[in-house]
């Protein structure tokens, strides 16, 4: 069986005490021993993920087996946001409430790891080429295009003299540099001329064709 490279693994918290309040049903250890099984089953996998900081009674050490497992795990991009009680659940309920701002200094040093992972991954693929699918122009505008690529990243690339490729078209790039938020890619049709492929329906035995189209 095929698997695509990039999976969103929920993880909300790398405290068992946290995920357990939370009505969680696996533990900090089952969600590794599921990173590793897709891992090998596809070294290459991309992982993002869903993080909370501040749930009611997350305690200093509760936040620390987060942080530890999120670096342990290498997540390569995550959403990561601050609790805030939402009517009619369990949680709204619970008086032990983390202060606002030990919340906030919370969010702010889990999404500083977070950069940090993302930028790595960013960097280890400098040198690479990969397929991307074109959204339109990136935004910096029409001068340069955006797309993502099989693991989910954007990547950010210089527009053709022609205005191409187009949105819905793939274009193969050679990726040069890194930011923590994007690749930057470099077409070799920015300066042949070249035509771009575009994308086209998948049929039902599997396989993927596509036509050429120029521009």
């Amino acid at each position: 069986a095929s698997l695509c490279p990039h999976v969103h693994l929920p993880l909300q918290s790398g405290s068992d005490a946290v995920l357990a309040r939370m009505r969680r049903r696996y533990s900090a250890q089952q969600f590794l021993d599921r990173v590793r099984s897709l891992r090998a089953a596809r070294p290459d996998i991309a992982l993002t993920t869903d993080l909370i900081v501040g749930f009611p009674g997350e305690t200093r050490d509760d936040f620390e087996r987060t942080l530890a497992l999120v670096g342990e795990v290498g997540f390569v991009d995550s959403f990561s946001f601050k609790y805030s009680p939402r009517p009619h659940t369990r949680a709204a309920d619970f008086e032990d409430a983390v202060d606002a701002d030990e919340a906030q200094a919370r969010l702010e040093a889990l999404q500083a790891l977070q950069r940090e992972l993302t930028l790595a991954y960013h960097r280890g693929r400098v040198g690479e080429t990969t397929r991307v699918l074109v959204a339109g122009d990136s935004r910096r505008g029409r001068s340069q295009r955006s797309g993502r690529d099989p693991y989910h990243r954007v990547v950010n690339f210089a527009a053709r003299a022609d205005g191409g490729p187009r949105p819905g078209s793939f274009a193969t790039l050679a990726l040069v540099d890194a930011t923590p938020h994007s690749l930057i890619g470099e077409d070799p049709c920015a300066r042949t001329g070249l035509p771009t492929v575009k994308a086209s329906a998948r049929p039902t035995d599997g396989t993927v064709r596509s036509v050429v189209a120029e521009g």
